[in-house]
């Protein structure tokens, strides 16, 4: 149909609460940045020299954008765009919250050109706009299956059956590209939501609509699979019940299936579902071996990629060291394609192994492919990357008890984890075993093998998932980390492992303390029933803030022996004093040296680096460092340390220290960061 034209108009769609979160990211680029101490005078500047062409492509010309006043960004927005991209993941998100239909442009150009970097948020940049360039844009990418392709499948579900008039031109116009990726696309919102809803939308063509939504979709273009991915050279599949094999002629589609799809591709989940998944989880593996086995040719590296389609935790524990093996042997693009699929898969325990790269993946780049992986399987999430890291204790389908039934066909095992997460074992009749037995003549080879596997590597996992998630509650609680109470029950009430650690610990909601209670409820200081209301905010309580009931808290633990995964109860704190906290300066720090090394290792514990003024050397001034912890409504604390010449050598003292706000724990944390840094003595 020629002479087709999309709807002209452009609309912006925002998600619950998104707008704001995206707004409050402008927080990174606030004037105090520029100059600490005089943010006003700072923008004042920053404004003046963007005004004379000054600015480049500075940080002074983003805070400007994010930061000055209504009447001044209305004459710089029209037209404005960056000269190059560079960090616009950290400036694009509230850039839109602020302008909305005004950085459309800007948005739309940064995902044209973004670096592999930042691939991920130039496209969830776009995801509020909806019109007809970006439609198009976005279902070339689908159909090309460019990755990532989490924001856009994002963008098609957030505005669905919208999209349809926006298609329909280029879906019922000439053949080529555009129209291969417009009737894919509309196929792709009819699974979303339904055809009917689709045809609908299309209007006055909706017949035309239902006839192409009716053929068949075409066929993608099959790769040559290679011998060694022959049906009669690899394990056999069983079926869902295990009660039949899976015949040649299907598992040879099965091969092709895997080699052309991914995650998303409609069929997967009905094939995975019909499928026994430990005989998929164990073909996979075989065809992905003898890949490995046959040069690992890159043209045939589906095979690693099928990983996430037909995988299980095996999966992971198999793929996970051969990351790190590739990566010191220089095979970079390798390991990443182990870390996507490890993404792709997204199995508790394959977000527990992610996470582990992205903290100790051996080289940088494998790290940094691993954090940025992590952070985006976080905003499918609608999570952050630290609010993501709280859960990846995976729960292993143990139950309340953390204990579970391992099948070993004849016979059967109870394992788990007792209170301080020590394993257990014990035969069908309850007697205890010092460990789990190999699998015996008698035993299902397959079901035995499996399930000794799982135990020996669930043991690893925990020990170190839960080492893990001791050191982040320990860091929670200093710096005031708070959750809604719907959260903190799934979190640490409900999850079989966790639930051992946070019964060892004193909670608070909205001040007041309770501890979590071996059958899930709660109790007070008094050990009465403690109600924890449905709107509390609860966070790990601090020991600067239990006053007088700290004393109490600890004979209770000590009664019950709750041995703490953490220092809580016996952490040393100190507090400004009132003449202090009225003057809201700390006088008794000034005039301490610092040693330079330690104020850069104080960024490490949450507080920002920055230098105000600028450098003389002739005269031998130079310019303060400051030091800065920030809390809104609840404490902000800044140390400025002078920095002069003294004979050959710079001296660092402290200049001054200001405090305001009543947070009693975050008080306290600051100080003893202050006292570690001037090497004073607590009072």
């Amino acid at each position: 149909m020629t002479g087709l034209k999309p709807p002209p108009g452009r609309e912006i769609v925002w998600d619950s609460g998104e707008r704001e979160r995206w707004a409050a990211e402008a927080a990174n680029w606030s004037p105090e940045y520029l100059h600490a101490g005089k943010p006003e005078r700072a923008l004042a500047k920053a404004i003046e020299m963007v005004r004379n062409g000054d600015a480049g492509d500075s940080r002074e010309e983003k805070t400007v954008l994010l930061h000055a006043p209504d009447d001044v960004v209305d004459e710089l927005v029209p037209g404005w765009e960056p000269y190059i991209y560079d960090y616009a993941g950290e400036w694009v998100r509230p850039f839109v919250a602020r302008f909305e239909l005004r950085a459309r442009d800007v948005a739309l150009g940064f995902a044209r050109r973004p670096k592999k970097d930042d691939a991920y948020a130039a496209r969830e940049a776009l995801v509020p706009f909806r019109d007809a360039e970006v439609a198009e844009r976005m279902a070339g990418w689908l159909a090309r299956g460019t990755e990532p392709l989490e924001p856009v499948r994002g963008w098609f579900g957030r505005h669905g059956a919208d999209t349809v008039p926006l298609l329909v031109p280029a879906a019922l116009g000439r053949s080529g590209a555009k129209r291969r990726y417009a009737e894919h696309a509309l196929r792709f919102v009819a699974e979303l939501t339904d055809t009917a809803s689709v045809v609908a939308a299309a209007g006055e063509h909706g017949e035309a609509m239902e006839r192409l939504l009716a053929a068949p979709a075409p066929p993608p273009d099959l790769p040559k699979i290679p011998a060694w991915a022959a049906p009669d050279v690899l394990p056999r599949v069983l079926l869902r019940d295990r009660s039949a094999v899976l015949p040649v002629a299907a598992t040879a589609h099965l091969v092709t299936m895997l080699a052309i799809a991914d995650p998303g591709l409609s069929g997967v989940a009905d094939v995975r579902d019909a499928l026994d998944p430990l005989s998929l989880a164990e073909f996979g593996r075989a065809l992905f071996e003898a890949w490995q086995a046959h040069g690992a040719q890159p043209r045939d590296n589906w095979a690693l990629r099928s990983l996430a389609l037909s995988g299980d935790d095996d999966t992971v524990r198999h793929l996970a060291p051969l990351i790190r093996e590739w990566a010191g042997e220089k095979q970079h693009d390798r390991a990443v394609k182990g870390l996507e699929a490890l993404a792709a898969l997204g199995t508790p325990v394959a977000l527990f192994h992610l996470h582990e790269m992205r903290r100790k993946g051996g080289k940088s780049g494998v790290r940094e492919e691993a954090r940025m992986l992590f952070a985006q399987v976080a905003a499918r999430a609608h999570l952050t990357g630290e609010r993501l890291s709280e859960r990846i204790m995976p729960d292993y389908g143990l139950d309340a008890d953390a204990g579970m039934t391992l099948d070993y066909g004849p016979r059967r095992f109870r394992v788990g984890f007792g209170d301080k997460l020590e394993p257990y074992v014990a035969d069908q009749n309850g007697q205890p075993l010092k460990y789990l037995p190999e699998p015996g003549a008698n035993d299902d080879p397959a079901l035995a093998a499996a399930a000794s596997r799982r135990f020996t590597a669930m043991k690893a996992e925990v020990r170190t998932a839960s080492t893990y998630l001791m050191e982040r509650l320990e860091k929670a609680m200093a710096r005031g980390r708070t959750w809604r109470t719907a959260e903190f029950r799934a979190l640490f009430v409900d999850h079989p492992l966790v639930r051992h650690i946070a019964r060892r610990l004193v909670w608070s909601a909205d001040g007041a303390g309770f501890r979590i209670v071996e059958d899930g409820t709660f109790a007070d200081v008094h050990d009465d029933a403690f109600d924890l209301p449905g709107t509390a905010v609860v966070r790990l309580a601090h020991p600067a803030e239990l006053g007088g009931d700290l004393g109490a808290w600890a004979e209770l633990f000590a009664d019950y022996e709750l041995d703490q995964p953490f220092p809580q109860l016996g952490r040393p704190f100190q507090l400004p004093t009132e003449d202090e906290r009225a003057a809201g300066r700390l006088k008794r720090f000034e005039g301490a040296l610092v040693e330079a090394g330690r104020i850069s290792k104080l960024e490490h514990r949450g507080w920002r680096h920055s230098r105000t003024g600028r450098d003389d050397y002739e005269n031998g001034k130079f310019a303060d460092e400051v030091l800065a912890q920030e809390h809104p409504g609840a404490l902000e604390i800044k140390v400025r340390v002078r920095v002069r010449l003294v004979g050959n050598s710079l001296e660092h003292r402290v200049r001054e220290v200001t405090i305001d706000g009543s947070d009693l724990a975050l008080a306290s944390e600051a100080l003893a960061d202050i006292v570690w840094l001037t090497g004073r003595r607590a009072r």
